[in-house]
């Protein structure tokens, strides 16, 4: 199995991994890529939260020889996950999409068709937060259960940092347009360096291609299930 990042929306914000919400819906997953479209999402407040898919790991100290860290679902010791307020990520969201639909305006692509089917998706499926799992893309990287959590850290800078981004463009979208596409082609190492994987071409959601957008696939069939309130206590 590829090792993802899942993305869900739920109708409250967990407190731990046994804390779990009223309602929650799968939303997306990507294999060996957290998509920037998550990240502008997610970027509403996020903060830590424990995973609500893996409760644990084997043990905190890892042989360094060893190439992964193994998940055990008896153990007590948390792994964690980013949680965020649907509503302002959403916003930026929608603003950014207005400004790709401009930048593929004259760009043969199925772009367009993502865009409108990722809003009817996420209007559909929009609870109060979100919460979003990168343990087994982190897990590719390193181990030990203090680098996994300033992992989830460091993950939340990403999302505060191209929130910033997205609310620091323009709001002429033909104008922010412009500066995106900019820093897409001439790349500067500066704050708009988060748009510098994007591809203006049909192989703007291609993993092989370097950092997928995130706008083809969406879905509430994940591979893991997200047990709700009621569900998670009838499993117990």
């Amino acid at each position: 199995m590829a090792n993802r990042s899942y993305l869900y929306s739920i109708s409250n914000q967990p407190n731990n991994h046994n804390d779990r919400p009223d309602i929650a819906y799968g939303l997306s997953e990507w294999a060996y890529s957290i998509p920037l479209i998550h990240r502008i999402l997610m970027s509403g407040d996020p903060k830590r939260c424990e995973s609500l898919i893996f409760s644990g790991l084997e043990n905190d100290d890892f042989d360094e020889d060893e190439d992964e860290c193994e998940i055990d679902e008896e153990q007590d010791l948390p792994l964690y996950a980013v949680t965020s307020h649907f509503e302002s990520g959403y916003k930026r969201l929608k603003k950014f999409l207005s400004i790709l639909e401009v930048l593929f305006s004259d760009i043969e692509s199925d772009i367009i068709d993502d865009i409108q089917e990722t809003i009817c998706f996420l209007e559909k499926n929009k609870l109060p937060y979100l919460i979003l799992d990168t343990v087994e893309i982190d897990m590719m990287l390193i181990s030990g259960a203090d680098n996994l959590r300033d992992a989830v850290d460091e993950e939340i800078e990403r999302c505060l940092s191209i929130g910033k981004v997205i609310d620091e463009l323009p709001d002429n979208i033909d104008e922010a347009a412009k500066i995106v596409k900019s820093a897409i082609i001439k790349p500067k190492a500066n704050e708009l360096y988060v748009f510098s994987d994007i591809r203006l071409d049909e192989t703007y959601d291609h993993i092989r291609c370097g950092e997928p957008l995130g706008l083809s696939y969406w879905s509430n069939d994940l591979y893991y299930y997200l047990l709700n309130k009621k569900e998670f206590e009838e499993n117990k």
